[in-house]
């Protein structure tokens, strides 16, 4: 028996031979999460951003690119800001990078963003920044709405209880936030848990907050049968989850090299002997299971009645 993927008509098969994983090709499965982002941006505003928080490897990144392409999210712009590199600078070099971010990727979605030049930002930034930039900028957005995901957000979480530039950054985005009511944030974090302090605790708190976890049994078999035309029964689809554990990164680099070998071989048909061999390959620092060994602890591994 096979299962097959409704997402296989919408996604590029990602087990593309000859060339490495890009950042597109990985962590597909997450339409639920995607709907609950686009459900959450539209509803009426809360006190505080919205939260992505999972494990490193579990996809956070690449989901939020694939909002940008997401068909439900044809009413939804998602600018994506890397969170250290704008918050690492002076109040006025944050506010030129934020206001630049918006416009390039408003741009490429065939919208304009209200004019603005860094020589506006000289005196008293923060009040010319909202009077000539943001303000405007939510006026323009009709029945448009942006999203602004905040990458990498743990460099907030640690900073809040001594204050310093980042903190009175951060300060300045909530504020901002609670300015307007049609750009939503997306704060976009590994840990909040073990490393939330006073801001973050009180941001957490009143969020609403979508935590990403590996793969179940259905979700994995679905990302495996994406290795069309070779065909994996449930069993061996059922073995490569558990041998995974579901974990988003391991398990699609682990398809990826089984494609890789079907397509070198001639095979139409992945077997257990197939997962045995691309495990049994010389070891080296870059290959695709060196971080399932490393991740589960198992340096060994027996098919079953093998």
């Amino acid at each position: 028996m096979t299962r097959s993927s409704p997402l296989a008509e919408i996604s590029q098969n990602p087990f593309v031979y000859g060339r490495p994983l890009g950042r597109w090709d990985l962590f597909f499965g997450r339409g639920a999460e995607i709907s609950w982002i686009n459900r959450s941006v539209w509803k009426k505003r809360e006190r505080q951003p919205l939260t992505l928080i999972g494990a490193r490897g579990s996809g956070k990144t690449s989901l939020i690119n694939q909002l940008i392409f997401y068909p439900d999210s044809r009413r939804l712009i998602t600018v994506i800001i890397n969170t250290p590199q704008v918050f690492d600078v002076n109040l006025r070099e944050f506010l030129w990078s934020f206001s630049q971010s918006i416009s390039l990727t408003l741009s490429s979605n065939a919208r304009t963003a209200p004019p603005f030049h860094k020589r506006m930002l000289v005196l008293n930034p923060l009040h010319e920044f909202m009077k000539k930039f943001w303000f405007p900028l939510a006026d323009s957005l009709e029945d448009v709405r942006l999203l602004l995901a905040f990458d990498n957000a743990d460099i907030l979480y640690g900073t809040a209880n001594g204050k310093n530039r980042k903190d009175e950054i951060l300060d300045i985005i909530l504020e901002l936030y609670e300015e307007v009511d049609n750009i939503e944030y997306l704060m976009v974090s590994s840990d909040v848990v073990s490393q939330r302090a006073s801001v973050a605790d009180q941001m957490i708190a009143e969020s609403a907050v979508l935590e990403l976890s590996n793969f179940d049994l259905d979700d994995s078999l679905d990302i495996i049968n994406l290795a069309y035309p070779y065909r994996i029964v449930d069993s061996v689809g059922t073995y490569i989850h558990d041998l995974t554990g579901g974990h988003p990164n391991d398990l699609q680099r682990f398809c990826h090299a089984l494609y890789e070998r079907c397509f070198n071989m001639g095979i139409t048909h992945i077997t257990f002997a197939d997962i045995a061999a691309a495990l049994t390959i010389d070891l080296g620092p870059g290959d695709f299971h060196l971080p399932v060994f490393k991740r589960r602890k198992i340096y060994t591994y027996h098919t079953p009645g093998g």
